[in-house]
């Protein structure tokens, strides 16, 4: 930890200035559907439609049997995190407008989410050995030259998930240097709530709850080692998360008949082996989607795993493991991408853990010319590629070149890319060509579109 606390001030008032700019004060698609649900279960008690909110998408609600509307894709994690802003400025502050409390919602949560991302970022650094200004590099690098920036814009429940697994792992560490028991308890329910909002998140907190397995292990050494309790520490954690799956299950009974999937997949979320190379493709080295294109700062973390490895071995297994999981399964999916997003977001969540061995590449003593320079025009080509993607609200502007040149055929709204044009990554009907950032941000484009 820092020992001056100025520094996490400074840092505090820097981010969040920054993230205060550049929101847009709204809801992109999918966080507005959570919103009104968020408000059903303030006004109603209940997770149906609720008629005194302004937001309707017919296409996000599902029609059960007995004609109650709910959301088609839930997400009780972030309905939560919604319910409680809106109540206090709902009920208690008496602001009926929805529009104006989306806007402060959006305006103070998000960016103390990407905030704390930050300082944690920050610290998780200092916790690895470096330099104060090298924590504080590595901190402002996560926000900054990764989509976290972007994801946290557009109010996505991945900045949720950003934030819990960086709290995760900062804790693993804590409790790695000092054995506090806390600290595994706090992983416990980081790592539960994470299940809470996206379920699909379950093989990655496996992982983790295997990691911390091993972290207990490892605490323990020769005769002082204690199996009973090695495994009473670890079922504390997995008690304190438990408690999460099986509110989601029950919601899921409760609500749609289904006690894992609440609504029965189908169309671009179909799960399947043959999409598996297009996903794969899509994910890694597409114009549209490349983890390495949209966040060219993580090439730096493929070098920076030998030095990592060097040092902290269980991690580079963590690490890998998740990286490894992740692009598997959602490679396996048609809707790879995420769809309303910038690159893929669902690789976002796990940019804390990729920075550390970026962080150890990026800091390692080198005399060489090539390496130093390499480094700038990395971290250079990031920063450029976030400010492109926070310098327009994607959703809305997009969403009006779509009417704008709907006699041409349109572009999809949903999809935001580096270039154009861009190739359907899909055989979907749904998956159309759209305009790349770059030219529109210039072109002549923003002549025809409607802005609001």
């Amino acid at each position: 930890m820092y020992k001056r606390p100025i520094i996490y001030a400074w840092l505090l008032t820097g981010i969040f200035g920054i993230a205060f700019i550049t929101s847009h004060g709204t809801f992109s698609i999918d966080p507005a559907l959570r919103y009104h649900f968020a408000t059903s279960m303030v006004d109603q008690g209940n997770l149906q439609y609720n008629p005194d909110c302004d937001y309707y998408n017919k296409p996000g609600m599902y029609t059960n049997d007995a004609g109650q509307v709910y959301s088609r894709y839930p997400c009780y994690g972030q309905n939560l995190i919604f319910a409680a802003p809106y109540f206090l400025l709902h009920r208690i502050g008496g602001i009926e407008n929805h529009t104006v409390i989306r806007f402060i919602i959006s305006l103070i949560l998000f960016p103390l989410s990407l905030t704390f991302c930050g300082l944690i970022m920050s610290d998780l650094a200092r916790q690895f050995g470096f330099t104060r200004l090298q924590s504080i590099v590595t901190g402002l690098l996560l926000v900054f030259a990764t989509g976290v920036w972007e994801i946290h814009k557009e109010a996505q429940n991945d900045a949720h998930l950003t934030f819990l697994f960086l709290a995760t792992i900062w804790l693993f560490r804590r409790f790695e240097l000092s054995g506090k028991l806390w600290t595994l308890a706090l992983s416990g329910l980081c790592l539960g709530y994470a299940f809470f909002i996206r379920s699909e998140v379950a093989p990655i907190v496996l992982c983790c709850f295997i990691f911390a397995f091993y972290l207990l292990w490892r605490s323990y050494t020769g005769q002082s080692r204690s199996w009973p309790k090695i495994i009473s520490r670890w079922s504390l954690m997995a008690l304190i998360a438990l408690p999460f799956p099986i509110l989601f299950c029950w919601l899921n009974y409760h609500h749609y008949g289904h006690l894992i999937s609440p609504v029965p997949i189908t169309g671009n979320h179909y799960f399947s082996l043959k999409h598996f190379t297009t996903g794969f493709i899509g994910q890694t080295l597409s114009p549209g989607k490349s983890l390495f294109l949209y966040n060219p700062i993580v090439l730096l973390s493929i070098p920076g795993f030998f030095y990592l490895w060097k040092k902290h071995r269980a991690w580079i297994i963590l690490i890998g493991a998740v990286l490894t999981i992740n692009l598997c399964i959602f490679s396996s999916v048609s809707c790879f991408h995420g769809n309303c997003c910038w690159g893929n977001r669902y690789l976002t969540r796990y940019f804390g853990l990729m920075m550390i061995p970026v962080a150890f590449f990026l800091f390692q003593p080198s005399p060489v010319l090539w390496r130093r320079i390499l480094c700038r025009t990395v971290i250079s080509a990031s920063i450029v590629v976030q400010i492109l993607a926070v310098s327009l609200h994607h959703c809305r502007e997009l969403s009006d070149v779509n009417i704008a040149y709907a006699a041409e055929g349109g572009w999809n709204a949903r999809h935001w890319t580096m270039f154009e044009p861009e190739k359907p990554v899909s055989p979907t009907p749904d998956n159309q060509p759209c305009p790349g950032v770059i030219r529109y941000v210039a072109g002549p484009h923003r002549s025809l579109a409607r802005f609001r």
